[in-house]
């Protein structure tokens, strides 16, 4: 077993869950607030709502938020690894039609898409990205045998041009070649570099931003860590607009 795949096995263990509020004060950030989520039905960020869940956390500021700037009215928008919507629901608002792809929080996405009075803008696609079959998938509290499809069938499945994609799918990105990105206007990537295959991913890394130059697209990067409870050694926020 992997060294971060015996920490969360400990973290989600119930001889963890006694000490685990004590453990939660050694890390206090007064910028962070715990709340319980049985005494809320609903956190509301920059006039969106979301039901709570344990992907409150996840939620993003909207204003000032430089993943939304150049979004148009008549944008088709696509979001890989919608989640809960943080993403699908602000895009959903400005965008003409907004497509999310999310194969766990399928229930989840649906109320927020409901309380958010967007149910004719978004149409929810059950899938991960991927080699076609099905296999089982888990992510924080979600464990589920899921049905994956390439990018290729998805961008199918859209049936027009896109204009917006936001893609997030904890490593799926590297089964999308950046050709297959060609003529979107607005790219937003999670890259996660996998723990054994930093080398491999550096080169397609490597590739995607030769695309990215010789297609005319100015680009706006930015690294963090990541923690050792997580098949990932790095990630790399990335956002491109078309010149």
């Amino acid at each position: 077993m992997s060294i971060y795949s015996a920490m969360r096995s400990l973290k989600k263990s119930r001889l963890f869950k006694p000490i685990r509020p004590y453990l939660n004060l050694l890390y206090h950030n007064p910028e962070t607030v715990i709340i319980n989520k049985d005494n809320f039905d609903y956190v509301e960020v920059d006039g969106f709502k979301f039901c709570m869940n344990d992907q409150i956390d996840s939620i993003q500021r909207v204003h000032g938020n430089p993943w939304f700037q150049g979004v148009r009215d008549t944008d088709i928008a696509l979001d890989i690894g919608a989640n809960i919507g943080a993403i699908t629901i602000p895009l959903a608002e400005k965008a003409k039609h907004t497509f999310a792809v999310e194969p766990l929080f399928i229930d989840e996405l649906t109320r927020n898409i409901r309380i958010n009075e967007l149910e004719g803008k978004v149409t929810i696609l059950p899938y991960a990205v991927g080699e076609s079959g099905k296999a089982e998938v888990e992510f924080s509290s979600k464990k589920a045998t899921v049905h994956f499809k390439p990018f290729s069938e998805i961008a199918e499945m859209v049936g027009s041009q896109i204009d917006f994609i936001k893609i997030d799918g904890e490593g799926c990105e590297w089964d999308i070649a950046p050709e297959q990105l060609s003529g979107i206007r607005e790219i937003r990537l999670e890259f996660h570099l996998r723990r054994g295959h930093k080398l491999d991913d550096k080169v397609k890394l490597a590739h995607y931003m030769k695309w990215f130059r010789d297609n005319n697209y100015e680009v706006y990067k930015e690294w963090g860590l990541t923690p050792l409870c997580v098949p990932f050694t790095a990630c790399l926020v990335l956002r491109a607009s078309k010149r």
